[in-house]
């Protein structure tokens, strides 16, 4: 009989304990043993006006630390303002989502997560301090509080969860403080009245459409860890003029910049290695990029000629100085894709022996460019990489160089061509745009030119003396 009863109490158990205990207008489940109490939901029963959640509670002579508001406790109710006690540590997901008639929070000192969802939809809330014991702010934590003018985030948060802040359209300004080190896809989405936004040191990555859509943002500062800005991180942001990517950035992600149709200067850090597509399409206002080392910008990977600046801009400065004579210098390599694409400002170019393959489009549409000579280390010349270079009168062609790709030179009108291969490759009929203009070949060669599929198709060849 003795062991039956034991049984029956260890059945019963699990129903005392997770029993609703009412003290002061507020639901608890209490726990006896840590003597500590959870704010809960009684589906009997509707909250409404102020809510004060207490530091501690007494019930039957015990008292109890208040340390955490459940999930979903106070979901779309009638909530106007809350204060939480000093012993709270978490706030449940959607613990207040849906209460559109709060005006007022006030967050307890010792809180340290915010739940996803936690205030999502309070459309009347106007103004929010995150306290400094906040580590972690979760996934729409205060999403659509279209009323939310003030965002103050503690030193101590992390973590910014994906669409935080997402879609408080009368949120004016923002600073990312020191301690974040990560700010989560859409995180101040639509955010469409904000005209500032610091962005702290310690932040390594932005993530995607975190300010898609900022389309009042007209000051910007990102962090000297930023490692990543995602894909259309700052999307539609047309207010912005000026945006400084520092060196710590690598990658640039899709459209990350796309429709900032009002910026008209951007500089690049040293470090940026991959620029994906449509980084800075539709940016129409854009003419000038900044850059303070030649090489740095030569190592940048361009997904297409739309997520290359200089599409748009056409004038590249080095510490501030309009390049007009570019030298590529020793020990780069490889002068990729769209590098200097519709780059109008040059005026000559000159290639280094260590550049060992032209990229396609590589300087497609620089108008104003008068000479290039390309260095005796280059083999391969690709497609495209000098067409629609209307004003080029002298072209030097190293002799390295192997392969050229179609429409190399087409759309140029070159008045002086000079080859230094002593064995030149067969080359396609729509390499050169005129081959009415003179070709000059190393002393003994023009026998081979003129034997060589596209050379021999020039009018002119003589030998340089």
């Amino acid at each position: 009989m003795k062991k039956i009863y034991i049984l029956f109490l260890l059945a019963i158990a699990p129903i005392f304990a997770n029993a609703q205990t009412e003290i002061n207008g507020l639901y608890y489940h209490l726990n006896s043993s840590a003597k500590t109490a959870a704010v809960t939901h009684h589906s009997y029963c509707h909250y409404s006006g102020p809510i004060v959640i207490p530091k501690t509670v007494s019930y039957n002579g015990v008292t109890y630390r208040v340390t955490s508001i459940e999930s979903g406790c106070f979901k779309m109710e009638g909530v106007t303002s809350v204060s939480i006690g000093s012993n709270v540590l978490s706030i449940g997901s959607e613990a207040f989502s849906g209460c559109d008639e709060m005006t007022s929070l006030t967050i307890g000192s010792r809180v340290t997560t915010i739940g996803d969802y936690a205030f999502d939809y309070c459309l009347s809330l106007k103004s929010v301090t995150i306290p400094n014991s906040v580590t972690y702010v979760g996934s729409c934590a205060f999403s659509r509080c279209s009323s939310l003018t003030s965002v103050v985030i503690g030193s101590r948060v992390k973590t910014i969860g994906r669409r935080a802040f997402g879609e408080c359209k009368n949120l004016k300004k923002i600073t990312i403080p020191k301690s974040v080190k990560d700010i989560g896809d859409a995180a101040f989405l639509c955010c469409t009245n904000m005209t500032s936004a610091t962005i702290g040191d310690s932040v390594t990555n932005i993530g995607n459409n975190a300010f898609d859509t900022c389309k009042g943002l007209k000051s910007l500062t990102i962090g000297k860890r930023v490692t990543n800005i995602g894909r259309r991180a700052f999307f539609q942001c047309s207010g912005l003029k000026t945006v400084t990517i520092p060196d710590s950035v690598k990658t640039i992600g899709e459209e990350a910049f796309s429709g900032c149709s009002g910026m008209t200067s951007v500089t690049i850090g040293n470090s940026v290695s991959y620029i994906d597509k449509g980084a800075f399409s539709g940016c129409s206002a854009l003419n000038s990029v900044h850059i303070s080392d030649v090489a740095a910008w030569c190592k940048i990977s361009f997904a297409d000629y739309s997520s290359n600046p200089l599409h748009n801009a056409h004038r590249l400065y080095l510490d501030d100085k309009e390049i007009k004579d570019l030298v590529i210098p020793n020990g780069v390599e490889t002068i990729c894709e769209s590098l200097f694409i519709d780059c109008t400002s040059l005026t000559s170019v000159t290639i280094s022996k260590s550049v060992t393959f032209i990229g396609r489009l590589a300087f497609w549409g620089c108008s104003n460019l008068k000479s290039v000579t390309i260095g005796n280390g280059v083999k391969t010349i690709g497609e495209a990489a000098f067409s629609s270079c209307t004003k080029l009168e002298d072209l030097v062609i190293g002799s390295g160089v192997k392969d050229f790709g179609e429409r190399a030179f087409s759309n140029t009108n070159p008045t002086s061509i000079i080859s230094w291969s002593t064995n030149p490759s067969p080359i396609s009929d729509d390499v050169f745009w005129d081959t009415t203009v003179e070709l000059t070949v190393p002393f003994g060669t023009i026998d081979k030119y003129k034997a060589t599929t596209g050379w021999k198709d020039f009018k002119t060849i003589v030998e340089a003396i």
